[in-house]
Parts: structure tokens; C-alpha cells; sequence
């Protein structure tokens, strides 16, 4: 009679394996809302309708991401459309198919105007997570006339469906704050916020596609800043995902030099990388820190309970490398995971007696 054990085993391993993968499925990020408005400065209704909302986004900046597109022409000055007219016009007239203003967009999702978006709307847009993690960096030059950017999007599931196949990746550069000593316009606003000045790689963003979990697709620009209309030091670089064919955003973000009082920062974990991921004793863990970070190291089993907490403390910038004895742990499948107040990082690694 034929021994069947060893079948029996290689059954057990393929069980083992496939639930082991399952619990590593990427966990989904925290949803940053794209509010997006259509606006003028020779508009008298956007003047009406700018300060309340204005306050209503400022109250929920750690989870929206902005940009308001200035419309001029015709009858209509403003200078800030005049800066750069096609972009807007592209984004505005032919992507989403409006002549009037203001009008807003949450996730790409058409709201009216913005007196008609509430608390309640946000939250809405809010309650969905995300699937993609956006990763930012902008580099100011010395004399404030270059402005490097460089873009990471990381699908955190399989996006395999026909649509998907037009999904775009989209960086904006914005102008936080626009002053003017008089009115520019017709409205007598002088003060604007949240301006697109230029979308790097055109209007209709960079092909993305179909994605499958963990695929990571990278954009990298320079920006030549035009000084004697932009303040270099309010530019800020906001990114997204959004289906060409759909219009839905998947998922928004910004990048913050530095944190606005009461805001939270946005975490600036690395990958974990461990090492050996086969091991008998000793544990290695790497990563590293854009910015200082609370962070507690803990261990789980196959089955998603805790084995250990190894350590929870304050790191700095930087790179950082961590050891572990694992002497009291049975051999079986461990998953080490790095955990902020606001994101966590998670690694596989087998222990063998």
C-alpha cells in the first residue's frame, strides 16, 4: 500500500501557505477626500459662498485634500485662470463638463455649489477606505525657482476590473494661499486659497491601468516656478487616483512640510524589512523615519493573536535597526508589525526548531 503521509504533508504546507497569505492581504489606508471647486474672482455668488466653506474645509484638513480651480474669460478677470488657462479649461469644461460656477466635486462625485456640501457630506465621502497609499515628496530648490516632485502610488488590492484599466494617476501643484493687496477681480475677494497652478504631466494625468496588490507605479517632474507670481514657500503638491471613464477618485493626498497646529502628521514609515526571515533565534528589523515617530514593535501568530509586544518608544529621523531574541517562540509562522498613531507596516518571518 502506497504511504500517503507525504501527500498528507505537502496538503498541510499548501493550507499553511494560503493562510498565510491571506493575512497578509494589504490592510486599507485611511480615506483623504479630493474636494475639488470651480471658482472666479469676478464672481459674486463664489464670493458669497467662499468663507463658510473655507471654514468647513480648514475643519477637516488632516482629511481632505484641495484644489480650487480659478475661471476667467469672457467677462470674468481673474488672473490666476490667466496664469494657466488650458489646464483649467481642460479640467474644468471638457474632464467634468461645467461652463458655471462655483460648483465642487468631492472624490470626483458632483455636489453643486459648495453651500450645498455639509459636515455630513464629508463624512460621507470619509466613510469609505481607501485602497491605494499615496507617498509625496517635494523638493524646494535653494534660490525657490525649481521645484523637484517625486510621487509613489501603491495599489493595496487587486484593481483588475475593465474600468480600471483608465485609471490615472494625477499631481497637482497648488498655491495655498494667494493674497492680493487689492481685489483682482470684480467680487472684491483678495485673498484666495488652495489655487492649482500647474498639473504636472497635463490635465489628463499619467496612465496608471490595471494594478494588482502591492504594484507600485512612480512619477517624478520638475516644476520651473515663475517667482514673480508665485510664493515658492506656499506650493504644496496634492495627488490622486481617479477612473478617466468613471470619475471616481479613489484616493487623495497632500503633502505637509510642515503640520498645521491641532493637525495630526501623516506618518513617514518605511517598509519593514526583516531579517533573517528564516530564523531559529534572533530577529533583525530595519526601517526608516522621514520625520520623528512614536512607535511600538509587536509580534503576532498565523492566526492574528499578539505573542509579544517588543518594545514601544520614541525613534528619530532616520534610519533605524532593531535586534529581538526569540528564544520561547515555537517554530511556526510570526508576522512582526510597526505600528504609529496613524499607520503600520507589517513582515513576515518563520521561526524553525
Amino acid at each position: 500500500m502506497k504511504d500517503s503521509r507525504p501527500a498528507i504533508h505537502t496538503l498541510f504546507l499548501v493550507l499553511v501557505l494560503v493562510f498565510a497569505a491571506s493575512s497578509l492581504k494589504a490592510q486599507p489606508a485611511a480615506r483623504i477626500a479630493l474636494v475639488e471647486q470651480v471658482t472666479s474672482a469676478s464672481c459674486n455668488p463664489c464670493a458669497a459662498q467662499n468663507p463658510a466653506f473655507k471654514s468647513l474645509l480648514e475643519n477637516n484638513l488632516d482629511h481632505v485634500a484641495i484644489i480650487k480651480y480659478q475661471r476667467g474669460g469672457g467677462g470674468y478677470l481673474d488672473p490666476m485662470w490667466s496664469f494657466n488657462p488650458t489646464q483649467v479649461d481642460s479640467r474644468i469644461t471638457s474632464f467634468y463638463g461645467t461652463f458655471s460656477f462655483p460648483q465642487a466635486w468631492i472624490n470626483g462625485t458632483y455636489y453643486g455649489t459648495p453651500g450645498s456640501i455639509s459636515q455630513a457630506t464629508i463624512n460621507s465621502e470619509l466613510s469609505e477606505p481607501a485602497w491605494w497609499d499615496i507617498a509625496i515628496d517635494q523638493q524646494l530648490s535653494e534660490s525657490g525657482d525649481e521645484l523637484s516632485v517625486k510621487v509613489d502610488f501603491t495599489a493595496l488590492r487587486d484593481f483588475q476590473e475593465s474600468s480600471d484599466l483608465h485609471l490615472r494617476a494625477y499631481v497637482v501643484i497648488i498655491e495655498d494661499e494667494v493674497n492680493y493687496p487689492s481685489p483682482p477681480g470684480y467680487n472684491n475677494e483678495r485673498d484666495f486659497y488652495w489655487v492649482m497652478r500647474y498639473m504636472l504631466g497635463g490635465s489628463n494625468g499619467a496612465l496608471l491601468g490595471q494594478q494588482i496588490s502591492g504594484e507600485q507605479s512612480t512619477f517624478e517632474y520638475t516644476y520651473n516656478i515663475d517667482q514673480s507670481v508665485i510664493n515658492p514657500e506656499r506650493l504644496r503638491v496634492v495627488a490622486f487616483v481617479q477612473g478617466l471613464t468613471t470619475k471616481e477618485v479613489h484616493q487623495a493626498a497632500l503633502y505637509r512640510e510642515e503640520t498645521p497646529s491641532g493637525i495630526p502628521v501623516l506618518s513617514s514609515l518605511s517598509e519593514l524589512s526583516v531579517q533573517p526571515s528564516l530564523t531559529s533565534n534572533l530577529l533583525n528589523l530595519s526601517f526608516s523615519l522621514l520625520q520623528p515617530e512614536s512607535l511600538q514593535i509587536a509580534v503576532y501568530d498565523i492566526n492574528g493573536r499578539l505573542v509579544e509586544t517588543l518594545g514601544s518608544e520614541q525613534y528619530s529621523a532616520g534610519a533605524h535597526s532593531r535586534s529581538f531574541v526569540l528564544a520561547d517562540y515555537a517554530s511556526g509562522v510570526y508576522f512582526a508589525a510597526l505600528r504609529s498613531d496613524r499607520d503600520s507596516r507589517i513582515a513576515r518571518f518563520t521561526v524553525v526548531r
